[in-house]
């Protein structure tokens, strides 16, 4: 019998095993819209519409592959987002260089503020770590806003098997993922914005006390 493949150290490709059980996750719906931010890849497009959403890709540096117009935005999450508020049901976030500096930042409340109002009623942003990576402090960053956030982690099982992924040199990958859900209730993007002025208020008071 063949050894065990080595569970991945890291995912610079998301099989769409994974992609359909990140859409499971967020209760996407078939036609519901997603947004992946981060470096696009290559098979991200064809392979979201494979199992029947509508993908839109965001990503803060130029792609090194040809996209299809439209398909793909360049933007900072913090910065002018391109966009809409209240245009995607689920928000796929793999990493953003908002956000490499750290999650105390100003920037990276308003980066998680900009994303989730991207979001329509009920929507989810999923945020997508490295195997072995914490996500504690993104639980924390999330907790400060009204959502409702949950640990979703990924983890190959039984299918992995029945499918013959080991065959095809397919590493088995396991790795965190957080959810946080926004109620039914839409909330504005100057809304989300002011939610991040007074938590950085709320920073700003202790400080001086101190």
């Amino acid at each position: 019998m063949s050894e065990s493949p080595v569970i991945a150290a890291g995912v610079s490709t998301l099989p769409v095993r994974v992609l359909k059980s990140l859409a499971r996750t967020a209760r996407l719906r078939s036609g519901g819209a997603v947004l992946e931010v981060g470096p696009v890849r290559a098979t991200a497009m064809p392979d979201w519409t494979s199992i029947g959403v509508q993908p839109t890709a965001l990503t803060d540096s130029a792609p090194s592959i040809p996209t299809q117009p439209g398909q793909v935005l360049i933007g900072d999450v913090a910065g002018g987002m391109p966009v809409s508020a209240h245009s995607v049901d689920c928000v796929v976030l793999r990493s953003a260089k908002t956000f490499t500096a750290g999650l105390g930042t100003p920037e990276a409340l308003l980066g998680a503020a900009n994303l989730l109002s991207c979001l329509k009623p009920q929507g989810s942003l999923l945020v997508v770590g490295q195997p072995g990576e914490s996500l504690q402090a993104w639980h924390e960053l999330l907790s400060a806003y009204p959502v409702q956030v949950s640990q979703a982690d990924y983890k190959d099982g039984i299918g992995y098997w029945l499918t013959l992924q080991w065959l095809k040199g397919s590493a088995q990958i396991q790795m965190p993922v957080l959810r946080a859900e926004i109620g039914k209730e839409a909330i504005s993007r100057l809304q989300w914005h002011r939610l991040v002025r007074e938590l950085m208020m709320k920073r700003v008071q202790p400080a001086k006390a101190a």
